[in-house]
């Protein structure tokens, strides 16, 4: 009832003339949304809403297998980065080298400056110092930035392969979850039935009962017949143990059979 009346006022405020763009200017929108969200869920049976769920579970594996690609392209990319920068690296070890050898010859007044190698005099290293200096600056603000961009790319790396992880643990939860759901819901469904049993007219649950029972003792009757009629035709006494039959013949038949010395052997 509920639910129609939701309905109705919907219906009511549409034929006042309310349009979609005013319902969703007054607030009216998302309320409607969950109403009818709320209400399609309502009539969902349980099984089915957990058979969605499974199939949604199971396209997990693919959401998993899609992040492998990313995952290995940013580890190429982290490997290409670090042999990159290792090489500027070095460039500014040996930079930075020569650089010094080079100021301390212009300290100590030195003609002829010996220079990646080569000779110049002051002039010319004076001149090559400060062409190479403002290379030095460049490269190692480019390799200082380079590296904040390795580490930033390694915690993304980092990141990706935790969220890998946390999503193959969560499918396993997740699955747990909906069988524990599922024997809950057996569990339910078998009191729901139940509890339909008829609790006023037993008279269908009586003829039930009276018929088994009838079934039951007509087989056993059949079944005794046929056990009296295969004894007798083996030869078997079918009246158990005759009359004339003293304990001692009983005994001694016993004796026969495990194969023990009987009385009238012995004497």
């Amino acid at each position: 009832m509920k639910c129609c009346k939701k309905f109705v006022t919907i219906a009511a405020l549409v034929a006042l003339g309310v349009g979609t763009v005013s319902l969703v200017k007054h607030g009216w929108g998302t309320v409607i949304k969950d109403h009818v969200s709320g209400v399609f869920k309502s009539h969902v049976p349980p099984e089915v809403q957990l058979e969605r769920v499974k199939g949604q579970i199971g396209k997990l594996d693919q959401d998993i297998d899609a992040n492998w690609t990313p995952i290995a392209t940013r580890e190429r990319e982290i490997k290409t980065l670090k042999a990159e920068l290792e090489g500027k690296k070095d460039k500014l070890t040996s930079s930075k080298a020569e650089l010094q050898v080079a100021a301390e010859a212009l300290k100590n007044k030195v003609e002829l400056i010996s220079y990646y190698g080569k000779q110049y005099n002051q002039s010319q290293t004076r001149r090559l110092i400060k062409r190479d200096l403002v290379a030095y600056e460049a490269l190692t603000h480019e390799v200082n930035s380079k590296d904040k961009l390795l580490g930033a790319w390694q915690k993304e790396l980092d990141a990706l392969m935790a969220q890998q992880d946390e999503m193959k643990k969560l499918k396993g939860e997740l699955s747990a979850r909906v069988a524990q759901i599922e024997a809950d819901l057996q569990v339910l469904r078998l009191a729901e039935t139940k509890a339909k049993l008829p609790a006023g007219d037993l008279s269908r649950l009586n003829d039930i009962k009276a018929t088994l029972a009838e079934l039951e003792k007509s087989n056993e009757i059949k079944m005794r017949a046929l056990e009296l009629r295969e004894t007798y035709n083996r030869g078997e006494n079918v009246g158990g143990t005759s009359a004339k039959e003293t304990d001692d013949d009983l005994i001694n038949k016993i004796k026969a059979v495990t194969g023990e010395p009987t009385e009238e052997a012995t004497k």
